[in-house]
């Protein structure tokens, strides 16, 4: 959601639907609601995800959170090759 509705809000500014202004509001509302978002995941998730009772021990918890720590880099280098080749685009 945090990447589709900033491209949805850009093209709402080019067919002139809503204005510069608040555009750019909630623009940077999105940018610091997902950073905060993303460092309150990063403080508390692995507490949360053990808290959750699905895992049998530390050893599958832990390789379970390895796994889901390489899989979010790799998404987060795939969005951001998507991001700049699309401003490349535009």
């Amino acid at each position: 959601m945090l990447f589709v509705l900033p491209d949805l809000l850009k093209y709402l500014v080019r067919v002139g639907l809503i204005e510069i202004g608040p555009f750019l509001f909630i623009y940077i509302v999105l940018m610091i609601a997902g950073l905060a978002f993303s460092i309150y995941l990063g403080i508390v998730g692995n507490e949360e995800a053990w808290k959750s009772r699905r895992h049998d021990n530390v050893q599958k918890f832990l390789r379970a959170q390895r796994i889901w720590s390489i899989v979010g880099i790799v998404s987060l280098c795939v969005f951001t090759i998507i991001y700049c080749f699309n401003l490349w685009l535009d």
